[in-house]
């Protein structure tokens, strides 16, 4: 597979693992000539050459499953393009289910994939039988059969996806390593490469290049020595390097929060009635799997907990081993195996595999552009989905790279996701070993992990945990989701509902009303009703200043951010697609400055599009300052009266307006008040100095005692945002999302320039074939959480973005997209009758375009 070694190209890829070779194989197709692909050992190696090769096209969300479903569709195309086989079956799969819950998530998987175009049955055990005759039934209440699922033979797929490249001119070379990644200027510019003495001998004979052609090489050495090093300069680099990807990271000062953990599957000896064409099987009860290899069975497992490997440094060496043989560790696997397979109780086992693989902290693989280094992009820790992904993210990867932005909505798998904080080896050591195992775990709605916990808390931590906080995690950051209160002090239980008050903070998860939802509808109504108080410290914030901070803001958002000095603005950034980058809001603190308030999850990826759309030369600083601040909001119609309690400001709507800002005091400390709400209710967002957050936490709560005042959490902000129909950003708004369809026009300033406006101004004149509504449910007994079906008029238009209860209203609401081949007009909208799949049943639900709960409006404006 070797070739002549250039000492410039335009692309690098560093790896020959399938999803190197698939970023190859795509920017060759793009036309991109002059790719070159570094392995530093044979191709496949890594954790291509031992996977397990199932590929399955369903995933969680409509982006993902368009990823697998390409890479189906390639590894089926990919012999006759080639040559090569690839060993491609389409086998299908079937997933058993043995308790009701697991059925409930079944049949929300096969609602859902109606929408994404996959075919799944929902089948009874004796089918299930009949497609994998070896299984035990007696036990199964049902399973799920994809037939167009299948496998491949990992390895020969990763050499075909490379003949591919090299057949549209990408060149590959194996046994060179790739020490470093070269940059200059906060920019990739290339790689250092170390040859062994074959490869070193073969750059020696291209004789036509002068020393100087070659590259720099280290210390004048010999060309055929073993330790023979060359500089490649290239316009892109690409880390596509598996479990030695975060180390090249840590080099050049990328962030790439992936670790390598021990994974099991064992092969047993041949036996009666197995053959290589039966389906793969998936037990997630018992967390294994299983599929035909050749006339045996290959059992693996994703079990609950796993190991990480322990070691300081993966080998360079490493490409083509495994670690040792755990049997211990796979006990239980073996014991569900034998129980799901009887056959298995007898036989013996011709091979142990146990191959480590790189997990990410949210079993999400890492794709994209770093921000930390222009033109270098990652495609790394793919969480056991490799093979069945790697030949759609190679394809993304490469649009992404030829395009300068993805062509689709990327942001679960974004790099920019993940912050510094993320990449600390002993969280990631932690982590890992519940990330293995969540592919079999169930897809509780808010569930939250366990593992690497108390990474990011406010000074409020400690006083929220002993007011019976239930903390949850986002981008790090320990938040309250709702808190535990006593059924003696609150009365024994929520009357409208008759369900009982959980005094201990712990989240029993459910498909339908989980442990708290007495507590969700306290905090809630106290919002409406009273006052809440709401740690909000986990926000993104910025500073942003400089002569031209109004010009660049301009450019970049939707809205004219051009106001008076004290106003506030809400906005949003869009790509060139007109799609959602991002929604914010900011805050005018000077001529030059603003204070920009964005979502927890966005610190690094707004400060990323800001940065990389600041032009040269342009006088604008942008500075993260969320570690300095922390954000109480104090919402409810009782607001303003506490407040004034504690600061001498007029509160009163003539001088402190909605929509406003001002530095006053609370007690003794002086806090930025900001006069907007999330939840749909008078009140105001305190910023307040971190080592001053509790202080005034405290003033706040000994103040409010005869309001009434109530310690709120995310679940009630949810919930409160969702009657008021305020979106969400990486819910109902996503780069493929547009502000007109989403129902948010009204913040787009039409006589100025920005990034996306020819393209909204198309689409406005042209009409939308989606548009975003909100849903309650007529029955008020069931609970959406987003991910179901919408039906209107008996055909599927779409899915829930988001949902919750809506105490207010009286029932489960949730927002999600109507779809439909010519213009969704809001008449379109309405002369619909909707139906929304609730765990496989169809619950009639009212449409709202607007607000359904707005009765606070009047209240949020005086």
């Amino acid at each position: 597979m070797n070739s002549h070694l250039p000492t410039q190209t335009q692309v690098v890829i560093i790896g020959g693992g399938i999803v190197g070779c698939s970023a190859a194989y795509h920017l060759a197709k793009l036309g991109w000539k002059d790719v070159l692909l570094l392995e530093q050992n044979q191709l496949a190696g890594g954790t291509t050459w031992h996977a397990a090769g199932l590929v399955g096209r369903l995933r969680t969300t409509n982006s993902m499953t368009k990823i697998n479903k390409y890479s189906a569709q390639l590894y089926a195309g990919l012999e006759r393009e080639t040559g090569h086989s690839v060993g491609w079956k389409q086998v299908g799969s079937l997933i058993v289910a043995r308790s009701r819950d697991r059925m409930t998530q079944l049949r929300r998987t096969a609602a859902m994939s109606e929408w994404f175009g996959v075919e799944v049955q929902l089948i009874s055990p004796e089918t299930a039988k009949e497609k994998w005759p070896l299984l035990r039934i007696d036990d199964l209440l049902g399973a799920a059969w994809l037939p167009h699922d299948g496998k491949v033979v990992p390895r020969e797929a990763a050499v075909a996806l490379a003949k591919g490249a090299q057949a549209h001119g990408a060149t590959v070379l194996e046994n060179a390593r790739v020490l470093e990644v070269l940059h200059r200027d906060g920019r990739a510019v290339g790689v250092r490469v170390q040859l062994n003495d074959t490869v070193a001998a073969d750059v020696r004979r291209l004789t036509s290049l002068t020393d100087a052609e070659r590259g720099v090489w280290k210390e004048n050495q010999s060309l055929v020595t073993s330790a023979a090093t060359v500089e490649i300069k290239a316009d892109y680099v690409v880390l596509a390097g598996g479990m030695w990807t975060r180390e090249l990271g840590l080099g050049c000062g990328v962030t790439i929060p992936l670790y390598p953990v021990e994974h099991h599957y064992a092969v047993t000896e041949p036996i009666d009635g197995a053959f290589d064409e039966l389906p793969v099987g998936r037990d997630p009860d018992l967390c294994i799997y299983f599929r035909g290899e050749a006339n045996a069975v290959l059992l693996g497992a994703f079990q609950a907990l796993s190991k990480p490997w322990m070691v300081e440094r993966v080998p360079d060496d490493f490409s083509f081993q495994l670690l040792d043989p755990d049997w211990d560790k796979f006990t239980e696997p073996l014991k569900n195996g034998r129980w799901r397979i009887p056959a298995l109780q007898t036989c013996e086992f011709a091979k142990f595999v146990n191959g480590p693989e790189s997990f990410t902290p949210d079993n999400n693989f890492i794709l994209g552009e770093a921000p930390e280094l222009r033109n270098l992009f990652i495609a790394a820790g793919f969480n056991s989905v490799g093979i069945a992904s790697a030949g759609g993210a190679g394809k993304y990867l490469a649009e992404w790279i030829v395009e300068g932005q993805p062509t689709l909505d990327l942001w679960s798998v974004d790099i920019r996701r993940f912050g510094p904080w993320a990449n600390n080896r002993v969280f990631l050591r932690e982590r890992v070993t519940e990330v293995l195992g969540l592919h079999y775990q169930m897809a509780w709605p808010n569930r939250e992990f366990e593992t690497g916990r108390g990474l990011r808390r406010t000074p409020l931590h400690e006083r929220l945990a002993a007011q019976g906080a239930c903390f949850g995690v986002k981008n790090g950051w320990e938040r309250p989701n709702w808190f535990a209160r006593s059924n003696t002090r609150h009365g024994p239980r929520d009357t409208e509902h008759d369900t009982p008050l959980a005094d201990d903070p712990l989240t029993e998860y459910s498909f339908g009303r989980q442990n708290w939802f007495a507590n969700h509808a306290t905090e809630h109504r106290a919002a409406r009703e009273k006052v809440a108080i709401f740690d909000q410290t986990g926000f993104s914030k910025f500073i942003l200043k400089g002569p031209d901070t109004t010009g660049l803001l301009q450019r970049l958002c939707g809205n004219n951010v051009d106001v008076a000095v004290g106003k506030t603005v809400y906005t949003g950034l869009f790509n060139q697609r007109g799609g959602f980058e991002s929604d914010l809001t900011l805050v005018r603190l000077a001529q030059d400055e603003f204070h920009i308030i964005t979502g927890t999850a966005q610190a690094v990826r707004d400060a990323d599009w800001i940065r990389r759309n600041t032009g040269h030369g342009e006088q604008a600083v942008l500075i993260d300052v969320t570690g300095g601040f922390g954000v109480l909001g104090v919402m409810g119609p009782d607001s303003r009266a506490l407040l004034s309690r504690l600061t001498e400001a007029d509160l009163s709507n003539a001088a402190f307006p909605f929509g406003t800002s001002q530095q006053i005091g609370i007690g003794p400390a002086m806090v930025r008040a900001v006069r907007i709400t999330y939840v749909g209710e008078l009140g105001w967002e305190l910023h307040v100095p971190m080592d001053q957050l509790a202080l005034v936490y405290d003033r706040l709560m000994d103040a409010g005692l005869d309001f009434g005042i109530t310690n709120a959490g995310h679940y009630a902000i949810n919930s409160l945002r969702l009657e008021k129909g305020y979106r969400a950003w990486g819910a109902e708004l996503s780069p493929d999302d547009t502000p007109l369809e989403a129902g948010l026009a009204f913040a787009i300033d039409w006589s100025k320039a920005f990034i996306g406006r020819d393209v909204l101004a198309r689409q406005k004149a042209a009409g939308v074939r989606r548009r975003l509504a909100i849903f309650v449910l007529e029955d008020p007994e069931p609970i959406l959480w987003g991910g179901e079906l919408i039906h209107r008029d008996g055909k599927p238009v779409g899915y829930t973005t988001s949902g919750s209860y809506g105490h207010t209203v009286g029932g489960a609401i949730a927002m999600g997209y109507v779809n439909h081949f010519s213009d969704v007009t809001p008449q379109f909208m309405h002369s619909g009758r909707y139906e929304i799949d609730v765990g496989g049943c169809r619950c009639s639900a009212r449409i709202h375009l607007q607000a359904p709960y707005d009765p606070a409006r009047q209240r949020i404006l005086s």
